[in-house]
């Protein structure tokens, strides 16, 4: 928690640093997770993505 440390050193109140620390650990998997899945959904469009540049459209 050394991110409230800090905070209070610096004189910041705030309830929203406590969330701080969480997040890190709710952002890795979805990174992951994001970076692993070759399907998304853009404007009701679903893709597939096979390469740096090569996206095709699945319907």
């Amino acid at each position: 928690m050394l991110h409230l440390a800090v905070n209070e050193v610096l004189g910041v109140r705030r309830w929203t640093a406590v969330l701080a620390y969480p997040a890190l650990f709710v952002f890795v998997p979805l990174i992951l997770y994001g970076l692993v899945r070759r399907t998304f959904v853009w404007g009701g469009r679903r893709y597939h993505w096979r390469g740096k540049f090569d996206v095709t459209v699945v319907e």
